[in-house]
């Protein structure tokens, strides 16, 4: 797939992506109104392996749920990197660049499947879902032009998902936006209708020794809480294929929560709210909710 702007083809794609979604049954809502919801559970900046149903509170729109299964590291992943190769991106940066997305590709389990969509003012699909291992090797252009992060990373997350797999977004940009059609909120729009966690790695223009904050850091932050992801704040000397592994193990370490959604309106925004009831300190990060139908 190559999307070039601009054109009538990416026109129709960004243009339309909301309704695309909109129209698309959520992967984690079934006919019967079963609800999957990704949880990460951290204590002391470690993940949790030890819990139960009986650990977990979840509500659903203010309704205190029965959850019917747990499991942890039990489905195989879909990741989709998603990287912006614009100009920025050049010496030393696109170099580490490389190395985390090499470092992604190593970590994925035997049924695991990877897939990279780069942007500058084009959008490109230079690699399918492919099993763990087709990375490597990968032809990345070098950098050049400006950026168009918002329609890349929409493109990206309305692609059709298997049910019985899990979905995940690492988006890598300096986050300035120069030349999308789509804006910020009809990003997060899509983000609440589909079943992917985004993680984003926002390269700033400082060093270690003068960090500086990345662009669109605070939309960066809400686009990732609301899938249940984490945003990542790297200096240009920092090491990006350690922030890469960060959050696919953050991703892969997580509990897999089910439910039958009970006492709520089918239709709708369902807020969720979950929490660990065991005792102790607990870092718990999930999506933001989902939309009935």
């Amino acid at each position: 797939m190559r999307l070039a702007h601009p054109t009538a083809p990416v026109l129709a794609v960004v243009l339309g992506a909301t309704s695309l979604v909109a129209a698309q049954r959520p992967v984690f809502r079934s006919a019967i109104d079963s609800v999957t919801v990704d949880v990460s559970v951290r204590h002391d900046n470690r993940p949790v392996a030890d819990l139960t149903a009986a650990d977990f509170e979840v509500r659903d729109s203010g309704v205190v749920q029965t959850i019917d299964d747990v499991s942890r590291e039990a489905l195989p992943i879909d990741v989709t990197l998603v990287v912006d190769l614009s100009g920025s991106v050049e010496g030393p940066l696109f170099a580490s660049l490389q190395r985390g997305m090499a470092a992604v590709n190593a970590r994925l389990a035997p049924g695991d499947r990877a897939r990279v969509v780069t942007f500058n003012e084009h959008v490109r699909e230079v690699q399918r879902l492919e099993p763990a291992g087709g990375a490597r090797g990968l032809d990345l252009a070098q950098p050049n032009g400006t950026t168009s992060m918002i329609d890349a990373l929409t493109v990206s997350l309305i692609t059709p998902l298997d049910p019985d797999r899990r979905h995940l977004a690492i988006l890598f940009s300096d986050g300035r936006d120069m030349m999308s059609f789509l804006d910020e909120a009809s990003l997060v729009d899509v983000a609440k209708r589909v079943g992917q966690t985004v993680f984003a790695v926002a390269v700033a223009d400082g060093t270690r020794a003068h960090p500086s904050p990345a662009g669109a850091e605070t939309f960066l932050r809400t686009l990732t809480e609301t899938t249940g992801g984490a945003l990542a704040v790297m200096q240009r000397d920092d090491d990006l294929a350690a922030s890469f592994v960060r959050a696919f193990d953050d991703f892969r370490t997580s509990y897999v929560l089910r439910y039958t959604a009970t006492g709520v309106a089918r239709e709708g925004w369902h807020a969720l709210a979950v929490k660990v009831s065991r005792r102790g300190d607990y870092d718990v990060r999930a999506r933001a909710g989902y939309f009935g139908q």
